[in-house]
């Protein structure tokens, strides 16, 4: 872990390429999807992005989060049973990304943590589909430290990624669905 702290602060438009950069070292080239996130999460929609950004300013660090309703939760869980047991309208974390250099220093517990504190003023549940990959750092050791719960596992739910970093093409590799209520959340 390099020496010095790090801050939290709202995505802007110069930090497009940065989250570009991380989001491709953690997950394969973003193919647009990227961009689309940032656009929802700069303007007005009910929609956030938080970097963290070393001394230096740069970025180690995002999350993408957004309130959703039921009918963009069924396409995005590709209508899993486990929509049918959520309230109409959830946060969803998107995705998370963290530095190799920056990995077990405390950046994805508060891009988490901060996340939490925006979605409890939102809805009641929030939701996070987490890339399970072999011999890698992931979120599935963070998720029940902050009170997520796993309540499903679907194969092949990156099919439509045209790269994985693991698989090498197209990604065969499964999701780990998390769920946490937020109705005795306190924000900090």
């Amino acid at each position: 872990m390099p020496a010095g702290t790090w801050t939290l602060r709202p995505a802007d438009a110069d930090d497009r390429q940065a989250i570009r950069r991380l989001w491709a070292e953690s997950f394969g080239p973003p193919d647009g999807e990227a961009d689309r996130w940032l656009d929802l999460t700069i303007g007005d929609a009910p929609a956030r992005c938080w970097v963290a950004t070393a001394p230096a300013a740069d970025v180690v660090g995002f999350l993408f989060a957004a309130e959703v309703d039921r009918r963009f939760l069924q396409s995005y869980l590709r209508d899993h049973p486990i929509v049918d047991s959520l309230p109409t309208r959830i946060a969803l974390i998107h995705m998370l990304g963290v530095t190799s250099e920056w990995q077990s220093a405390g950046v994805a517990t508060a891009l988490v943590r901060q996340s939490l504190k925006w979605a409890s003023e939102r809805v009641s549940v929030m939701l996070a589909a987490l890339w399970r990959r072999d011999d890698h750092v992931d979120s599935s050791g963070l998720s029940p430290k902050l009170g997520f719960t796993h309540v499903s596992t679907v194969e092949g739910f990156y099919h439509d990624r045209i790269y994985c970093p693991d698989c090498g093409t197209s990604c065969s590799c499964p999701a780990a669905i998390h769920v946490k209520s937020l109705t005795d959340e306190q924000p900090s």
